[in-house]
């Protein structure tokens, strides 16, 4: 067994099937057959069933998919720490950031990191919180934008921005005159909010539950500039970030009679190797770092 068998192995389970794990690793469907045939006779274990259109992980297979997720990603971290011993910051890294962060908050700040460090390529995904969250724990990803008061002990975070979040209304909307509302004036209008997995989201569905308030949700998506739309079209009001909305003509923020903020950080995992182009851009965001707080 060695490591090209075990991405093999990985990308077959991932991709649920030969042919579009073939795909993906441009390679012959029976080149692949036959590494994964090799690997089972190694083993004497069946690491597939076979029996149904779309294969299936074993038990064993199962087991074995641990260990290879471990086994790889220790090459990755070796791969980085190894080619960053030349000193120059270079490489990849993947922040992972809510579509309304990376379309109001972020660009300036990732402009002037390129302009800084040019040989780094950064990959920005949108993800909620949450779900960035997990992609971090689960190595798909060195960094993202969390809520502070919700990160998980197995991430460090440090302070990025801190949002008030409003209620976004068309200008014209009877609702603009006002300079803030209550959360139950909120409530009784249909709302366009962000789908579940999205913090505002959460926000709005546990302030309903602590006051005993029903949300009518009159549409949801994750897709920002559709959501601004809608209200600027009258179909609905909305909550968002109020930087957000000095750049949206047509559209009022207006505060919570009990103002709400959302305090933003950036995060990473504790125990995996965080490379030189994730810790340069960590710094570019959210000011000096200390080594101690990145190797623990």
């Amino acid at each position: 067994m060695d490591k090209r068998q075990l991405q093999i192995f990985q990308t077959v389970a991932r991709c649920g099937g030969f042919t579009k794990a073939s795909k993906s690793l441009h390679m012959a469907q029976p080149a692949v057959s036959i590494a994964i045939k090799k690997l089972e006779q190694e083993f004497g274990l069946m690491l597939f069933d076979r029996s149904e259109k779309q294969i299936e992980l074993t038990a064993e297979g199962r087991v074995l998919l641990g260990h290879a997720d471990r086994i790889l990603d220790q090459f990755h971290q070796a791969g980085m720490a190894m080619s960053e011993l030349s000193g120059v910051v270079g490489g990849e890294v993947r922040l992972l950031t809510s579509a309304m962060l990376g379309s109001y908050l972020l660009p300036e700040q990732l402009a002037s990191f390129r302009r800084d460090f040019p040989r780094v390529r950064v990959r920005v995904s949108s993800e909620g919180t949450q779900r960035a969250a997990e992609m971090i724990e689960a190595g798909e990803a060195e960094l993202g934008v969390l809520h502070l008061d919700k990160v998980s002990p197995t991430l460090e975070a440090r302070p990025f921005a801190c949002q008030e979040v409003v209620v976004c209304v068309a200008e014209d909307d009877p609702l603009a005159r006002y300079p803030s509302i209550t959360f139950e004036q909120f409530v009784q209008r249909d709302l366009v909010v962000y789908e579940p997995g999205y913090y505002l989201r959460e926000l709005l569905e546990q302030t309903a539950r602590d006051q005993g308030q029903p949300l009518r949700i009159g549409l949801e998506t994750n897709l920002l500039r559709l959501m601004l739309s809608l209200v600027r079209q009258g179909s609905g009001i909305s909550i968002c970030l109020r930087d957000v909305l000095e750049h949206e003509p047509g559209l009022v923020a207006l505060s919570f009679d009990e103002p709400v903020y959302l305090n933003l950080g950036i995060g990473w995992h504790r125990k995996r190797y965080l490379s030189r182009a994730g810790r340069a851009l960590l710094e570019h965001l959210c000011g000096g770092v200390e080594d101690s707080q990145l190797d623990d």
